[in-house]
């Protein structure tokens, strides 16, 4: 994600033995675990597939590096956010699954945006909400190396992701929690000026 989000046009699958073509019959560099051929069987390998869906999701041949869009400490190693955009999107990326402050404002469109999380490790996306200006973002599950994530952000009009009838369900429970709690002051204000 880093180096796709820096501007590569795609990326191999990073596994220490995969690098090196790792066997047993020979001392490997940096402690691999597996020979060469059965870490092309970790599920990081069969992930990089989610990379390709999330960036052909989006008119990707227009995107371009953009760190400005990051209000937060940018980070170094492990714990850097890198930014990629369109015109009309936005994906910003965590290792360690550390907030993320933007400006929505920056992207092209209605002033209010889409946004998600996307999970590298499944391809799932979250809904987020609708938002607009600036805003930071924390995500679930704790802070912590090899927790990605990606910020996904677009123009409201745009349909680049739809909402899952899972997060649906839960935006409807939310706002019918609400709709009965203002009924519920509605109702003893009401009561309290009978008194």
């Amino acid at each position: 994600y880093w180096s796709v989000f820096a501007g590569a046009f795609g990326h191999t699958y990073g596994d220490n033995a995969v690098m090196q073509f790792y066997v047993p019959s020979i001392i490997g560099s940096f402690a691999p675990k597996l020979p060469w051929y059965e870490a092309m069987q970790e599920p990081g390998a069969a992930q990089m597939q989610h990379l390709k869906a999330l960036m052909t999701r989006f008119p990707f041949t227009q995107g371009r590096p953009d760190q400005s869009l990051i209000l937060n400490e940018v980070g170094e190693k492990y714990d850097r956010l890198v930014a990629t955009r369109g015109e009309d999107y936005a994906l910003v990326y965590t290792y360690t699954n550390r907030a993320i402050s933007i400006d929505l404002d920056k992207i092209a469109g209605r002033s209010n945006k889409q946004v998600f999380w996307f999970i590298p490790e499944t391809g799932e996306y979250k809904y987020v909400g609708r938002k607009r200006g600036r805003q930071s973002f924390t995500p679930e599950g704790g802070y912590g190396a090899g927790k990605d994530k990606v910020l996904v952000v677009f123009d409201a009009d745009k349909k680049y992701v739809e909402i899952s009838a899972e997060d649906q369900a839960r935006i409807q429970a939310e706002n019918n929690a609400r709709s009965d709690a203002q009924l519920d002051k509605k109702a003893a204000e009401w009561t309290a000026s009978l008194n």
